[in-house]
């Protein structure tokens, strides 16, 4: 599972090797098309993109949909079990 920027991680992950990845569950997220990036506007230390710090975010974005394992963490457990339920599949 990958949330926000976390959804590059699981991308990267499912390229690499996909033939071990079953799922691939995207929260607030989603693949990046080539060359994409999750935020250019991010200061770079060399090759690192260190955490923005809370102070960087609006407090009024903090209970959105956004965090939806904070919002509303039982749906988000409802919707990933489902993503992963191998009962629906073909």
């Amino acid at each position: 599972m990958g949330h926000s920027g976390g959804g590059t991680i699981i991308h990267g992950a499912v390229d690499a090797r996909p033939d071990k990845v079953e799922r691939a569950v995207y929260v607030d997220s989603g693949p990046l098309g080539e060359g994409g990036v999750i935020n250019d506007e991010l200061p770079a230390e060399g090759d690192d993109i260190p955490r923005p710090p809370w102070e960087s975010f609006d407090d009024a974005d903090l209970p959105t949909g956004h965090w939806p394992q904070f919002t509303k963490p039982a749906e988000l457990a409802r919707a990933i079990l489902a993503a992963v339920d191998r009962s629906g599949m073909d």
